[in-house]
């Protein structure tokens, strides 16, 4: 229960990021220095410039599995588009839902661009992006006539993003990257009856590849909370199997993902993801299960 009143709180925790993806969740949220996948649609667009390849992936989650009287659940569908030349286009489609009581969708789009040549800098690249933010009520007798809901069911608004991304700078056998996104600049009000704005979110995150392990870290600031976010994952087989871990404040995450070549333009990837929270005691945790396809 105290997942889904968090979930139909207000502004605060209104459009919080629920860990869209396998991959995301498994490393405890930590994803604005990762760009080759394609989630960094809601991530950090700017990291994703150096994708050669299109991505698409769809994510489901079962979260908070246990709770009586919770029905949570998660879809996702993001997708990446190269465009030579210029940098990268993302676009992405998710929603969580709560039974039949709530629901929130984001619809969210954005391009990217690599400066390569910016001077006692070098290259850096830089993206925006527009979220269409969507929350309705499912209302009954009792809800119908209170004024909280006298101007409909529904609030739609807008939220503006900005991202940078600073590629991999290499250490011998090791690289370090970083990335920065702004969310939610313009402070959309997603009130229903009183205003209430959006709080604005900030993501610092560095990524460190040593051989096959990559270790992100992130530090997210909502408003006046301070979330920090780690991950560890590790690569076998040729880079097709990974295993991955991570935490943030309130849960536990673990997982894997497997890539299946099909021909060099083409393979399949399925992600799994375990997360356990921390805070409530009554739950047996949350399932992420992710596909995608890079062509």
């Amino acid at each position: 229960m105290v997942a889904l009143l968090a979930f139909c709180g207000g502004a605060h925790a209104a459009f919080k990021d629920p860990l869209w993806s396998a991959r995301v969740a498994a490393l405890g949220g930590a994803f604005t220095a990762v760009g080759d996948d394609a989630e960094a649609a809601f991530y950090n667009p700017a990291a994703a410039v150096d994708m050669e390849t299109q991505a698409v992936s769809f994510s489901y989650a079962k979260l908070f599995a246990g709770l009586d009287d919770v029905n949570l659940s998660l879809n996702q569908l993001a997708y990446v588009q190269p465009v030579d030349s210029f940098g990268v286009i993302t676009a992405g489609w998710g929603s969580v839902t709560a039974g039949g009581l709530r629901r929130e969708d984001t619809l969210i789009l954005s391009v990217a661009h690599m400066f390569r040549n910016i001077k006692y800098v070098g290259p850096v690249s830089a993206g925006v992006g527009v979220r269409f933010l969507s929350q309705s009520y499912t209302l009954d007798e009792r809800t119908r006539n209170d004024p909280v809901f006298q101007d409909g069911s529904t609030k739609k608004s807008w939220a503006v993003d900005a991202h940078l991304f600073s590629p991999s700078v290499g250490l011998g056998e090791s690289a370090l990257s970083g990335g920065i996104s702004f969310r939610g600049i313009n402070r959309p009000n997603v009130g229903f009856y009183e205003e209430e704005k959006l709080p604005l979110e900030v993501a610092l995150g560095v990524l460190y590849k040593w051989r096959k392990i990559s270790v992100p870290v992130d530090i997210v600031r909502r408003g006046a909370d301070v979330t920090p976010q780690v991950g560890v994952e590790a690569s076998f087989m040729e880079n097709n199997l990974a295993l991955r871990a991570g935490s943030d404040t309130h849960q536990i995450g673990t997982g894997l993902g497997y890539v299946y070549p099909l021909n060099s333009d083409l393979s399949l990837s399925f992600d799994y993801a375990f997360l356990w929270p921390l805070d409530l005691k009554d739950s047996s945790g949350s399932h992420r299960v992710t596909l995608g396809i890079k062509f």
